[in-house]
Parts: C-alpha cells; sequence; structure tokens
C-alpha cells in the first residue's frame, strides 16, 4: 500500500496531505477535527467518514443516498391498458401545451378542445388535473390579459370582452373582476 492511500477499488483516490492529519480515537466525535473537510468521493462506501463533512457535501450525499434509493426500488410492472392509458394521457398534454404555447388560454376553453376532439372523459380530466399540476391554468390572469388587449387595441368596452369571455367558459366572476382591474374612478362611475 502507498502513503496516503487507503485500501478499497480501482475508483479510489489519493488522499492529499492524510500522512499529516492524526488519527483520531473512534469514540472522539466527528466535530473534534475543524481542520479539514472530507469530500464524499475521499470515502470509501460503507466506511464512517472521518472528518466533519460541510452542509453542501451533507446535502450531496444525502441525495445520492436518495437517488439510488429511488433507482433500486423495484418497478411496478404496468398493465398494456395502463400503458396505452398514459400514453394517450401525456398526447393529450402534450395538445394542451401546444396551444398554450400560442396564448393562454381559460380552462373552459382546453376543456372544450379536449370535447372537440372526443377525448374520453376519464383522459380528459388526468390531463385537466395534470396541466393544473403545473400551474398552466390561470384564469383570472387570462381574463385580465384578454381584457387589457381588447381595450388597447380595439378600444372595446365592457361588453365585448364581457361577451368574449363567457364564451370561453371564464366564470363571470373572474370577468367582472378583469372588467374593473385598470379601469380609473371616472370609468367605473361611468359603467354603473
Amino acid at each position: 500500500m502507498t502513503p496516503g492511500h487507503h485500501p478499497g477499488g480501482a475508483g479510489d483516490q489519493q488522499v492529499v496531505g492524510a500522512d499529516d492529519v492524526p488519527a483520531r480515537p473512534p469514540d472522539t466525535a466527528p466535530h473534534a477535527d475543524r481542520s479539514a473537510t472530507a469530500s464524499p468521493r475521499q470515502s470509501s462506501p460503507g466506511a464512517a467518514p472521518a472528518r466533519r463533512t460541510s452542509p453542501a457535501q451533507q446535502v450531496t450525499e444525502q441525495l445520492a443516498t436518495r437517488t439510488r434509493e429511488i433507482l433500486e426500488r423495484p418497478r411496478v410492472e404496468q398493465s398494456e391498458e395502463e400503458r396505452a392509458r398514459e400514453k394517450q394521457v401525456v398526447h393529450e398534454c402534450r395538445y394542451l401545451m401546444r396551444l398554450l404555447s400560442t396564448r393562454r388560454r381559460s380552462e373552459g376553453e382546453m376543456r372544450q378542445r379536449l370535447a372537440e376532439r372526443e377525448v374520453p372523459a376519464d383522459i380528459a380530466h388526468e390531463t385537466m388535473a395534470r396541466i393544473a399540476r403545473a400551474d398552466l391554468i390561470d384564469d383570472a390572469a387570462f381574463a385580465r390579459e384578454w381584457v387589457q388587449q381588447r381595450r388597447s387595441l380595439r378600444a372595446l368596452g365592457d361588453e365585448a370582452p364581457r361577451r368574449e369571455l363567457g364564451a370561453r367558459r371564464v366564470d363571470a366572476e373572474l370577468i367582472e373582476a378583469a372588467l374593473a382591474d385598470g379601469q380609473s374612478d371616472e370609468e367605473r362611475a361611468a359603467a354603473s
């Protein structure tokens, strides 16, 4: 064995200055030696750390352990039917994401698109649930943007955006909030 090298395998690395660090008795607390920190790669698997590790190294080690646990977990076999269902849900999610890439859409509008494609109800429900979990549905923001665009580009009053948002199945409460947003006090007074 060469000085400064610990036994292990072909992937072990040489520890620089290991001869200079005094050996610590096994009952000594790990935090007693603050002079040096060990890298996770410098200790052999299964061996107790000889030196205190930094918080970043601890997080790295925890993540590596968690990743190993996930990779070693036995996989649950899916039936052919479950695989086909998952494939269809992913296909519909991609379709909705393509729609969302052009402009923001309301939840009702996306549901209507799925219905027009004759997507089965259970697939449509799961697709919308995944889109919602990804925070891609925000009817309030959609309504605000719609009203703002219609007011700035077409100088429309409130009735046209109200009708258009209703056709896109946005809740009436969200429509009224969007119409009230951005109005001056005089405009609100004139509207009532």
